[in-house]
């Protein structure tokens, strides 16, 4: 993708309080279509409805995104001499995004509410794991998807459709990366709402077609939820499971239990080694941890799993055990077990 520097967003950023930032973002987005043909029908509109206060409060919001985005793609292009032309305009944005930071305080947005719908075009933003691992059951924050209202939502849809749609993505977001955090198996779902959104973005589709297939998602996402109670297990121990299980072998009854008590002993196991401050930073606990999942993995029924595919669900047991409960600087609180 080609941008113009009538669009960089550093020079949106400076242009003097009396300019007309409506008219200079609508440049902006007509400049990157033009350079970009495959961006026609997808970038926003309607920013000359707005008051400058609106859009000035907005590009002063995005200042902090757009400086840590620019750094971490000059750092990624490092030690490329191809770079050095780049480091002063992108010193001074994180100049800019600090002095935003520390001195002006957050923007006030407030006058936004009342005109974002105006504002909405068709795009709907995509799907980013960025959630921070959480520590054992800890599940404070999360996303309550069945407290939704799905016929007041049906109402409000029928008053502000884009808007709607866009906070029930939102939700989705959310509850989906929670659940991804949690049992790294669940990424396909992740890639099921990206693939929805992609879709809508891609083929102009019906906002209405994307807010039942929403409403569809979150249901599936509820009773994926509830699939550890028809388990018969934890929420941890399902996570096991999984990688034990997805996306192969396929096991008979008999081995489906075998594979489950395995999951439950090797919680059991490690809910003391893994409460050992910084326990993922030091070689012999780690190797302790390590020992312990092949130990317990030694256990699993040997015709499913022949050598090559145990060695590999002992590495993305570890790998898991290593991400989630291994984390410098913390102190391990358990793995949510009674």
């Amino acid at each position: 993708m080609f941008v113009p520097e009538i669009a960089f967003f550093f020079r949106l950023l400076a242009l003097p309080g009396n300019a007309n930032l409506g008219a200079e973002l609508t440049a902006a987005m007509d400049a990157l279509t033009e350079a970009n043909p495959d961006l026609v029908g997808v970038m926003p509109r309607g920013y000359a409805a707005l008051p400058n206060t609106v859009l000035a409060d907005l590009l002063r919001l995005l200042a902090p995104r757009a400086s840590d985005a620019a750094w971490r793609a000059y750092q990624a292009v490092l030690p490329d001499a191809r770079a050095e032309p780049f480091m002063r305009r992108v010193v001074a944005l994180a100049v800019v995004a600090q002095a935003i930071r520390s001195h002006l305080g957050p923007p006030d947005i407030s006058a936004l509410s009342a005109q974002v719908e105006a504002l909405l075009d068709a795009n709907i933003l995509g799907v980013e794991i960025t959630a921070p691992v959480r520590v054992g059951g800890d599940t404070s924050g999360l996303t309550d998807l069945s407290a939704i209202d799905f016929e007041k939502l049906a109402e409000a849809f029928m008053k502000a459709p884009k808007t709607t749609t866009e906070a029930l993505r939102e939700k989705a977001e959310a509850k989906v990366k929670e659940m991804a955090e949690r049992n790294p198996t669940r990424l396909d779902l992740v890639a099921k709402l990206e693939a929805l959104v992609d879709a809508y973005n891609t083929a102009s589709g019906d906002v209405a077609d994307l807010f039942d297939k929403l409403k569809a998602f979150i249901r599936e996402l509820d009773g994926e939820e509830a699939r550890a109670g028809r388990e018969g297990l934890s929420e941890e121990e399902l996570a096991i499971f999984d990688l034990l299980t997805k996306p192969e072998p396929k096991l008979t009854k008999a081995q489906e239990i075998e594979v489950k008590k395995a999951a439950r002993e090797l919680l059991a196991k490690l809910q003391d080694a893994v409460t050992v401050f910084q326990w993922g930073q030091r070689q012999q606990t780690r190797a302790a941890v390590r020992s312990k999942i092949e130990f317990v993995l030694n256990a699993l029924p040997e015709e499913p799993y022949p050598e090559d595919l145990w060695h590999e669900k002992v590495e993305a047991t570890w790998a898991f055990v290593l991400s989630r409960y291994g984390s410098s600087g913390h102190a391990r609180t358990g793995l949510g077990l009674s």
